[in-house]
């Protein structure tokens, strides 16, 4: 197993919107403003 990737946020992701939902940090998912934008345009509705 890989040691956890504990770079700060605001050093690694340069403003995109970094997800880790796993706490191995093996399924890393980086969204940039666009696609964030787009995934709430869909989801937001839905999750409200």
């Amino acid at each position: 197993m890989s040691e956890r990737d504990t770079t700060p946020p605001s050093e690694k992701d340069k403003g995109d919107i970094v997800l880790d939902p796993h706490v191995t940090g093996e399924c890393v998912i980086i969204l940039d403003r666009a696609a964030a934008t787009a995934l709430f345009d869909i989801l937001g509705p839905w999750l409200r």
